[in-house]
């Protein structure tokens, strides 16, 4: 049953991957062969926060900081301006939650300060 588990949240995990380094204001970091289903991302324009918020109006669950890797994120020159936006993925989660993530992320525009 785990290697099931694997299979299904490794195929969300792939279109959401993919979706989100498909766009071209939203930057994913790190890439590695093999990982968990989480990713950390950053949307130009916005603070992590701004971008956390927004989703979490939205009923999507997300984190933003330095997902305690500060030294990496110092090595990336993103600690200072907010880290990222962390999000994961579970056996629970349905490929309609992934599509109303993408679409979110997808509508993410940065408002005037």
């Amino acid at each position: 049953s785990m290697a099931a588990v694997a299979r299904y949240e490794g195929e969300l995990f792939g279109w959401l991957d993919d979706a989100l380094r498909a766009m071209r204001h939203v930057q994913v970091l790190g890439s590695a062969a093999r990982t968990t289903p989480t990713l950390a991302f950053r949307v130009d324009g916005m603070r992590p926060r701004q971008v956390a918020v927004e989703l979490n109006r939205q009923g999507i669950c997300v984190w933003d900081g330095d997902a305690y890797a500060r030294e990496l994120f110092d090595a990336f020159g993103i600690t200072e301006s907010g880290g990222a936006v962390r999000l994961g993925l579970m056996h629970y989660n349905t490929p309609d939650e992934v599509g109303q993530v993408i679409d979110a992320v997808a509508a993410l525009r940065p408002r005037p300060r």
